[in-house]
């Protein structure tokens, strides 16, 4: 009934999700109707992320998934779901409209920043496990390997009829010049986006987060660290 974040301790409560294989994966299984795993409390966000500065602040998450439809119960039709998400729209990583979206609100309700992928919703859904890693570098250098002022979605294919490649990027964007992250105390969400009351459906694997930009080393290392609960062939 319990999730810990092992890095920072973060106590988080499993509400609803299974636990198991699926599709030769382990995971947690999320049903699209209120399953979720959330912090206990709100997290320090200066931990995660740096706020309050238009030269500052970096981060990536890298997670495994699998999903049949993504489509979030009683909102419609195809409307998709949460996978990560820093509460109050500080940072996510979501499904909608087909597409995957990497997202972080603008501290001073400037200009929101979105990076989307070019995805199709079948090409991501279906019985395959997919390793994803979304990163934005706010900063004036170079981060990781991510450019200033940039964001990127890194997708990997799950097993052989996987689509995507992960030492490219699926989908990369500028991200404005005045753009601040938000710098407030926050929850953490799997599966749940707890402000739109949307919820995921599909199955959800390990999450890892970085206060950082990663390295396509580092991206490349965290696939394969998993890659044989998910997949049988290492990238690199």
């Amino acid at each position: 009934t319990t999730v810990t974040d092992l890095a920072k301790g973060v106590a988080m409560t499993k509400s609803g999700a299974g636990w198991g294989d699926y599709d030769g994966g382990v995971g947690w299984s999320f049903d699209g109707t209120n399953d979720h795993i959330t912090s206990d409390s709100t997290i320090s966000i200066s931990e995660y992320v740096t706020g309050n500065s238009t030269t500052a602040g970096t981060i990536s998450c890298c997670l495994w998934m699998r999903t049949a439809s993504n489509v979030i119960a009683g909102a419609g039709a195809e409307v998709e779901g949460p996978l990560f998400y820093l509460g109050g729209y500080t940072f996510a990583l979501f499904f909608q409209s087909g597409e995957l979206h990497m997202f972080a609100v603008d501290d001073d309700s400037g200009t929101n920043e979105y990076c989307s992928s070019a995805s199709t919703q079948t090409e991501l859904e279906g019985d395959n496990w997919f390793f994803i890693c979304g990163q934005m570098n706010n900063t004036t250098s170079t981060n990781g390997d991510q450019s200033a002022g940039t964001s990127a979605i890194y997708i990997a294919g799950g097993d052989a009829g996987g689509g995507a490649e992960l030492l490219t990027a699926h989908a990369t964007d500028s991200i404005g010049a005045s753009f601040e992250f938000a710098n407030t105390d926050v929850s953490i969400e799997i599966g749940q986006y707890s402000n739109n009351s949307w919820f995921f459906d599909g199955e959800i694997g390990p999450v890892m987060l970085y206060n950082r930009c990663l390295t396509e080393d580092e991206r490349v290392l965290n696939f394969n660290a998993f890659r044989n609960r998910y997949y049988s062939s290492a990238i690199g």
